[in-house]
This record gives C-alpha cells, structure tokens and sequence, in this order.
C-alpha cells in the first residue's frame, strides 16, 4: 500500500493511504468548484483542507499529481521518452501547448 505524507502549515504530519487521499482531494475539490450550491463538504474532505488548504488550482494540482500514479503513469511516461532528456523537454513542451488553450484537438482536425 502506498502512502502519503501530508503536512499541514502548522507542521502537523499524517501518513494517509493514497486512495484515501485521492478521494478526499477529489470531494474536496467539488466542494470548492461550487460552494454556494453544495451541502457541507464531508468528514474526510474537512480533514484534508486542513492539508492543503481552500485555493482550488492548488487543490487541482494535488488531485492531478495524485493521478498520475493511479493507472502507473509516471512509468508510462518515462517509457515513452526512454530516458531522453529532449523527447521529455519536447513532449513537456507540447503538452503546456494543450494545457494553456493554445492548442486543442480540434484545432488539429485535417480537413478533407
């Protein structure tokens, strides 16, 4: 099983499960996206503000990091790039391109 530590602001330490902490992050975060429409966030989403505060984006980061080690993908990127510093340095870039709105797959479409 592996574990998260999170530290809140006043130094205090908790070692959680990542499920845990991914389910928390993601009720959390649905609680923020929409406050004025939503019941009270639950026990484990409270628990976790603690940690990591109300600011959504930061919240979000949390909840993609978490992510990515749901499904391995992490290793499966490091596959891709093969341990080659530029195909990494190029695919970082292209995604920030997706990331930012500058592209889309729409953008892509091939006309016919």
């Amino acid at each position: 099983m592996q574990l998260v530590t999170l530290t809140a602001p006043d130094g205090h330490r908790e070692r959680w499960d990542m499920k845990t902490t991914y389910l928390a992050l993601l009720s959390w975060y649905s609680y923020l996206k929409d406050t004025e429409n939503s019941k009270e966030p639950t026990e484990l989403a409270t628990r976790i503000s603690k940690f990591v505060g109300d600011d959504i984006k930061q919240v979000h980061t949390f909840l993609v990091y978490l992510d990515g080690f749901n499904g391995d993908l992490y290793s499966k990127l490091s596959l891709l790039t093969n341990n080659d510093d530029e195909m990494l340095k190029r695919l970082i870039a292209l995604t920030k391109l997706f990331v930012d709105g500058q592209l889309s797959y729409k953008n892509m479409e091939v006309c016919k």
